[in-house]
Order: C-alpha cells, then structure tokens, then sequence
C-alpha cells in the first residue's frame, strides 16, 4: 500500500486585550487530500479521499495581579480514519488474524478543556499552581475483535464508539516555613480515564466493555 498527502492551511483569530483579562478566539481549517495505492494479491485499488479538518481554539486569562492569574483553555480537533481502514476489503494474510476494512467509518473529534491557576507570593516566597483538566472523543475508532473458539480465528474490524474520556487534576505548593531555613513541597496528580471497546465471543452480537483506570500520585519534600 502507498498513501500520499497533500495537506494546506488556513486560519483566522480575534484577540481582545482589557487591564485585567484577555481572550482569544480561532480556529484553523485544513482540506486535505490523500491518495491510496493498494495491491493485495488480485485485488488492486487507486483511490483518493477529499476531507476538511478542522480545529477551533479559544483562549481566557484572567490576571489578578502581575504574579497571580487564571486562565482557560479549549481545544478541538478533528481526526480522520486511516484510508486502509476504509477500504472494503479482507486481509487473510495471516488465517488466525483477520481485518475487514469499514467504509461506514466517521472522523472522531476531541474536545479538550483546561483551568489552570497559579500564584506567587513575593513576601512569603510562596508558590501555588493548580490545573484541571477534562477531554472526550466523539466517534472515537476502536476496534471490535470476533473470536471463534472453534476455529481459534480473531477477526477485527474498526468501529466509532462514543464514551471515551478522561479528566485530570494536579496541585503543587512550594512554601519554606517562618524562620526560611525549612522548605515544603507537595505535589498531588488524579486522573481518571473512561474507555471503551468491543468484544464478541464465538461470532456472537458485540459486547460494549469499558476499562476505567484511575492513576494518583503524591509526593512530599521537606528541605
């Protein structure tokens, strides 16, 4: 298989600037075009594929002083599926792992969301930052796996699925204490991730699973 890109770029934004707050606000487009040559024993294809990506973004900080500010943060964008993986076609190449192409398959598209906050105390030498984080995936590509027992066979084949999502939070505070020979840091990370799939046994109906992983971490320094 040989796959060429031809990729261009156009963007647009409007900023506004006050004493306290600025915002941003764009969003870039990208039509692109690809070319797929594909051969796989008699079957031969040359196709291409015309798609218009697209990625707004907006962008808010709140300054409360020179040294303390807030700011908020949404990015999306658009992701297209892989041309092979569209094509209507089955690759036995290998008998005990067969892949069946998807022409139904949509663009997925991401929204991500962000809060972060910091401050520094100039008197104190104390510094805070605090982030939250939030992301999900509309018409996410997975892929569902048949497994026949029988044969031993697996057969997969990509799918969208909505569901997919993670959120995340972080604080960290480095303080020393009133006398300044002594220093505290902490730092604390929570995530949660949600993800979805597919799994069918014995070529019966897809079964929707779903894995959850939540990661924490802590860490404490005195110096």
């Amino acid at each position: 298989a040989g796959q060429a890109r031809c990729p261009t770029e156009a963007s647009g934004s409007l900023r506004f600037i006050r004493e306290k707050y600025q915002l941003s606000a764009g969003v870039s487009f990208q039509p692109q075009n690809s070319k797929l040559s594909y051969k796989k024993g008699d079957y031969m294809i040359d196709t291409t594929r015309s798609v218009f990506n697209f990625a707004p973004n907006i962008d808010f900080r709140y300054r409360f002083s020179k040294v303390s500010q807030l700011r908020f943060n949404y990015r999306g964008r658009t992701g297209q599926p892989s041309m092979e993986n569209l094509l209507p076609i089955v690759d036995n190449s290998n008998p005990l792992n067969i892949r069946v192409g998807n022409p139904s398959l949509k663009p997925s598209y991401t929204n991500t969301f962000t809060l972060n906050f910091n401050s520094y105390n100039a008197n104190h030498q104390r510094n805070m930052v605090a982030s939250v984080l939030a992301e999900n995936t509309i018409n996410s590509i997975t892929n569902q796996v048949t497994y026949d027992s029988e044969s031993g066979v697996r057969t997969t084949t990509p799918l969208n699925l909505n569901g997919n999502w993670r959120a995340m939070g972080s604080f960290s505070l480095n303080t020393p204490f009133k006398n300044r020979s002594w220093r505290f840091r902490t730092y604390s990370y929570l995530q949660y991730r949600n993800q979805n799939g597919y799994s069918t046994i014995n070529k019966e109906a897809p079964v929707k699973s779903t894995v959850k992983h939540l990661t924490a971490r802590q860490r404490l320094q005195l110096t």
